[in-house]
C-alpha cells in the first residue's frame, strides 16, 4: 500500500493544495481544535477521488492502529510510515524534508485518530432504521439484511485504466499480454 500511494503521479494531498495543509499541520500544534477545523475544511476542497481514498486509508489505518497492542502500530508509527506517502511537495529538498518531516506526521497523526470527525459516516451505507421491523402483534424484533447496490458502472474507470500508456511496467498485470480467445 504504501509502494502505491509513493508511486502515485501525485500524491493524495494534490501539490497545489501541500502548503495549505502544511499550514494546518502547524495550527495543529498551536490549537487542536482549531487544526482540526481547519483539516475539515481542506479535506472538502480535495477532488473526489484523493478525498475518497484519504477516507479509506484513515478509516483503514484507524482499525489498524486499534490492534496496537499486537502490531505495534500506534497511530504515531503509523503516520510516520505512511505521511510522507500522503503528501509531499513537488520537489524534495533536505532543508524541506527536515522542516516538515514532523507536521506531515502530525497532520497524518489526526487523520488517523480523528477520522471520525473528519470523514463522517455515509448515511445512505449506515442508517439502517428502515431495517428493522417490529412486529405489532408478538412483539418479536426482525432485522432484514441489508442489500448493497451492484449495479455500479466500472466501464469508464476500466477504460481509463486500459489507455493509460503511462503505468510503469512493474504496475501492470502479468495477463495484460496474454491474448483473449473467444469461447
Amino acid at each position: 500500500m504504501k509502494l502505491f500511494l509513493r508511486e502515485l503521479p501525485e500524491p493524495v494531498v494534490p501539490f497545489a493544495q501541500y502548503d495549505s495543509f502544511i499550514q494546518a499541520a502547524r495550527l495543529l500544534k498551536v490549537s487542536e481544535a482549531e487544526g482540526v477545523s481547519r483539516l475539515a475544511h481542506l479535506l472538502k476542497q480535495l477532488p473526489e477521488m484523493n478525498f475518497n481514498l484519504l477516507k479509506f486509508l484513515s478509516r483503514f489505518l484507524f482499525e489498524v492502529q486499534l490492534q496496537a497492542g499486537a502490531n505495534r502500530m500506534t497511530a504515531d508509527n503509523l503516520a510516520t510510515v505512511f505521511g510522507p506517502n500522503v503528501m509531499r511537495p513537488v520537489t524534495e529538498s533536505p532543508l524541506n524534508i527536515m522542516e516538515t518531516t514532523a507536521l506531515i506526521q502530525r497532520l497524518t497523526c489526526t487523520l488517523i485518530t480523528e477520522q471520525d470527525a473528519l470523514f463522517p459516516p455515509d448515511t445512505a451505507l449506515t442508517d439502517t432504521s428502515d431495517l428493522i421491523e417490529l412486529d405489532s402483534n408478538s412483539g418479536a424484533v426482525t432485522v432484514a439484511t441489508p442489500t448493497w447496490p451492484t449495479n455500479y458502472d466500472m466501464s469508464d474507470v476500466e477504460a481509463s485504466v486500459s489507455s493509460r500508456s503511462d503505468s510503469p511496467q512493474h504496475r501492470m498485470s502479468v495477463y495484460d499480454n496474454v491474448p483473449v480467445t473467444e469461447s
